[in-house]
Order: C-alpha cells, then sequence, then structure tokens
C-alpha cells in the first residue's frame, strides 16, 4: 500500500481496514516517500506488517515480502534503529526554553514555514532561523520531527 494515495490515503486506509476487520489478518507492507519516523509509527500502530521507502532496492522489497508471508514483521534497519532511538529519545526540561522559543517551536510543529512564522511574529526571516537553530541546539534535535516529539512530551502545544 502506498500512502501518498489519490483517492484514500494510506493511513486513511489502513484506519478503515481497523474499522471494517481485523487487520491482523492481512499483511499489509506501506510503501512511502516520507522518512519521518511518525510515519513509520503511525502506520505501525496502526496495523501494517510493515514499512519501506520507495527508493528500497528490490532485494530489501523481496526480502520484507518474504518476512511477512513467514506471518513476521518488517522495517529496513535504518528504521527500525532511528524508530528505537525515537523511543529511547529522554527530552530535555521545558524550562530550558524562553517563552519566545517556545512559541517559535509551537509554529514550527504546526507546519508552518520560517517566514510565516516571521511575518505572524513580526520578526525577520533571519530572526526566526536563529530562534529555530537555539531551540535545535538547545534541546539536542536533529530534525523537525525531533521537535515534535518534544512538543508532544511536554504538552507545548496545549499552551497555544
Amino acid at each position: 500500500m502506498d500512502l501518498s494515495m489519490p483517492v484514500m490515503s494510506g493511513l486513511d486506509c489502513l484506519r478503515e481496514l481497523n474499522k471494517r476487520q481485523s487487520i491482523s489478518s492481512i499483511n499489509v507492507l506501506v510503501l512511502t516517500m516520507h522518512n519521518e519516523q511518525q510515519y513509520i509509527k503511525e502506520v505501525m500502530l496502526l496495523g501494517a506488517k510493515g514499512c519501506l521507502r520507495k527508493d528500497t532496492l528490490d532485494t530489501e522489497l523481496f526480502k520484507a515480502l518474504r518476512t511477512l508471508a513467514e506471518g513476521r514483521r518488517y522495517l529496513a534497519e535504518n528504521d527500525a534503529n532511528s524508530l528505537l532511538d525515537s523511543l529511547m529519545y529522554i527530552p530535555p526540561k521545558k524550562e530550558s526554553l524562553s517563552s519566545r522559543e517556545e512559541e517559535v517551536l509551537n509554529y514550527i510543529v504546526r507546519g508552518y514555514s520560517l517566514s510565516d512564522i516571521a511575518q505572524k511574529l513580526c520578526l525577520s526571516v533571519k530572526t526566526i532561523s536563529t530562534y529555530k537553530t537555539r531551540i535545535m541546539t538547545k534541546l539536542n534535535c536533529k530534525q523537525n520531527s525531533d521537535l515534535v516529539n518534544y512538543a508532544l512530551k511536554n504538552n507545548i502545544l496545549d499552551k497555544y
């Protein structure tokens, strides 16, 4: 199954399968162009048996299909390690962010671009970029999905 299908997204399709029958009886392998951990987590929680990126080599795809046919789950090694790392992530105390940094973080995790945030806060894009760099450094985050994990675990989104 593709996550980006034209009529119904793969996530919606998995939800629908869960409503109609036990998805555990179906071996669903999700193919996606997305590499964010949140997609991997969500498809696995929704009952998919595996998840691969579309740019995966054929040998990896066949390995995944054989693994599912044997009744086991499958994730590429990098994705499995990334998922495990995210489960082991212990966020720093939220007091380490200023209120303005929390405000910028809130906009970032809600998907606003740096220029949109700058416009909303009447600041320059360079200033917002500096805030983002500080936030990433303070929280020891490498990508936006790490920021989302932090915001969710520390109820940052509930404040705004």
